[in-house]
């Protein structure tokens, strides 16, 4: 009897060791000496790392998500704006102004300041798209009527545009409608900025 509470004994052993040697085997294999492709990846902004590249969530990009999407728009803007489409009888002339686009409470949102050239047209919010963060929309969905420019009886119902980053240039390129209310005057205004140099 004592015999074979010894060999049980050694086989439990030996049946240990073996299954050791295995674990040891298969973890030395699936690891095969290789870095994690993440390894040493920080992602900020609540980005997370995916084969050795930041997925970034929307609003944020670059290589570690520590760039705001909308920080290629935040600038002061030479303006030159025309109107492109109108049911007037006699189309305005253009104009050429100063805009300030600064940085709204969310990293998917502008504001444009000085709209039209007028220091009370304020907090128009523009959109990132989420396909595209260099593209944008006006967002009219505050009222019935979109965006009021109080002081001068019209307001602008829609509108969208882009911008572009050359080696020489960046421009914004956006269309916008507006509408004047006491006369049905509808407008289709075409902005072209380029930074403003000091």
């Amino acid at each position: 009897m004592p015999m074979s509470n010894k060999n049980t004994s050694i086989l439990i052993t030996a049946f240990m060791a073996l299954l050791l040697f295995f674990c040891v085997f298969y973890m030395s294999c699936s690891k095969s000496g290789k870095p994690s492709s993440c390894s040493g990846v920080i992602c900020e902004n609540g980005g997370y790392c995916n084969k050795g590249k930041c997925v970034c969530p929307l609003g944020y990009e670059s290589a570690n998500c520590g760039t705001a999407s909308v920080a290629k728009f935040i600038n002061t803007w030479d303006v030159t704006q025309t109107i492109i489409g109108s049911n007037r009888i006699v189309p305005s002339q253009d104009s050429s102004y100063i805009l300030f686009i600064e940085q709204s409470a969310t990293p998917t949102t502008f504001f444009i300041n000085n709209f039209y050239g007028n220091p009370y047209y304020n907090n128009v919010i523009c959109i990132l798209d989420t396909l595209n963060t260099s593209y944008f929309r006006f967002d009219t969905n505050d009222s019935d009527e979109g965006f009021h420019m109080i002081n001068d009886g019209f307001y602008i119902t829609g509108g969208k545009g882009y911008i572009t980053l050359t080696a020489t240039d960046t421009f914004i390129i956006d269309t916008f409608y507006d509408y004047h209310k006491a006369t049905g005057e509808i407008d289709t205004v075409a902005m072209r900025l380029t930074p403003y140099h000091f």
